[in-house]
């Protein structure tokens, strides 16, 4: 199996090349990298499954639902300069709680230290916990629970203390 690691290397000297749309199809790995497009066409393995989670858990729509709301009422005005975006460091899918039922790891207007959990990005069923790089305050959530998201993409808007 091709490692997570391989598959970034490939990336980046895709990247770096003249190519535009590159297919890789190895033992159970399907690869499609392409420039031209904003989203993630589909990578995918023969041996993922979709969990089933009960009806009574909470559901991707009220996590959303809540962080929504909760960044509707804390909007303040912020000079640019004190401003720092945390990226997704990969390709895959945000998480903005542990599962379901949890809350979400952060909300707007809560402070936060270098070092804590701000959310997961899945990447080929491996679950990578994203961490703050510094210290802030929450001021926009940028992202969905659960929405594709790409390398480098901004996840969270931080006022810097």
């Amino acid at each position: 199996m091709i490692s997570f690691k391989e598959i970034m290397e490939l990336i980046d000297k895709i990247n770096n090349s003249s190519l535009s749309l590159m297919e890789i199809n190895y033992q159970d790995l399907y690869l499609k990298l392409d420039k031209e497009s904003n989203r993630l066409d589909s990578v995918s393995t023969n041996q993922i499954t979709k969990p089933n989670f009960n009806n009574n858990i909470r559901s991707e729509n009220d996590i959303n639902s809540v962080i929504d709301n909760l960044s509707n009422d804390v909007k303040e005005e912020v000079s640019e300069e004190n401003i720092e975006y945390i990226t997704s460091p990969m390709v895959g899918t945000v998480y903005l709680a542990s599962s379901p039922e949890k809350q979400p790891y952060i909300s707007v207007g809560q402070g936060i230290s270098c070092g804590d959990t701000v959310c997961i990005v899945e990447a080929m069923k491996l679950m990578n916990e994203i961490e703050s790089e510094f210290s802030g305050t929450v001021i926009e959530i940028l992202v969905k629970n659960a929405q594709m998201v790409e390398f480098g993409q901004k996840l969270f808007k931080i006022k810097k203390n």
